[in-house]
């Protein structure tokens, strides 16, 4: 486990200790200013950053008249603190709906002719929360509203909003189903760390390897983080990706 006292237990822990397994640096007596106590660190800056840019942590605050100022509304007032916002994706408009007391699911019966009419009278009040009312994100921490003919919207209300954060060090806001690729990138990550600090010890002998059979492997590694990045490019947009950023400013 990695000494920072500041850093509780966590997913973290048990990353570093796979990608301890996984490049094989267990036996080696790697200095500390290199060793796995400093590789969260690496995961940190680097992993945790790249990776999302392509799969962030979303949520929703309600943004309120109290949050606007002239043309903006500034949306950090509920976020955690130390979080840092990405970006924006849009108006959650189906919290919107259902907060002023229409069951849009009401219309959702068996067909006959009623229901038919129902229906259209349905998608008739639907289309009255169709406002083509957009944010545009401003970083660090507020939006504007703009109408699709780039027309700033300065009529104040109460709205929810989904918001785009980077993950936090602790690492249980990453869904379960990402957390391969995620280690993947953790490791790709340490090992290009750990490579251009060994670099300068390369043919020194140790009691289980030579330097340069270490290398070897962590360039290997860290080759793939490329390829890496091309499989997070091409899930960036895609129906899997729930977070896909609409409006997103990196």
């Amino acid at each position: 486990m990695y000494k920072d006292s500041n850093r509780p237990a966590n997913r973290m822990t048990s990353i570093v200790n796979k990608i301890e397994r996984r490049l094989g640096t267990i036996q080696l007596n790697l200095p500390d200013s290199i060793g796995k106590d400093y590789w969260p660190v690496i995961i940190e800056e680097d992993s945790i950053t790249t990776f999302s840019r392509y799969f962030p942590y979303c949520i929703t605050v309600i943004i309120d008249r109290t949050c606007k100022k002239d043309d903006f509304y500034f949306i950090d007032k509920d976020i955690p603190e130390g979080s840092e916002i990405l970006g924006v994706q849009d108006v959650n408009w189906d919290m919107y709906r259902a907060n002023s007391g229409y069951d849009r699911y009401s219309f959702l019966q068996s067909y006959g002719a009623d229901e038919i009419a129902l229906t259209q009278v349905s998608a008739d009040y639907l289309s009255l929360f169709n406002l083509g009312i957009y944010p545009i994100f401003e970083p660090p921490n507020k939006i504007r509203l703009e109408t699709t003919n780039g027309n700033i919207y300065n009529k104040g209300f109460n709205f929810p909003l989904k918001i785009f954060l980077k993950h936090p060090a602790n690492l249980m806001t990453i869904s379960p189903t990402k957390m391969e690729l995620f280690e993947e990138l953790c490791c790709c990550d340490v090992a290009i760390f750990l490579y251009h600090q060994l670099k300068y010890y390369n043919d020194v002998d140790t009691a289980y390897l030579t330097t340069s059979l270490l290398l070897d492997s962590l360039q290997e590694y860290s080759n793939k983080r490329e390829t890496l990045i091309d499989k997070f490019e091409n899930s960036y947009v895609s129906q899997a990706n729930e977070n896909q950023p609409s409006l997103l400013c990196i």
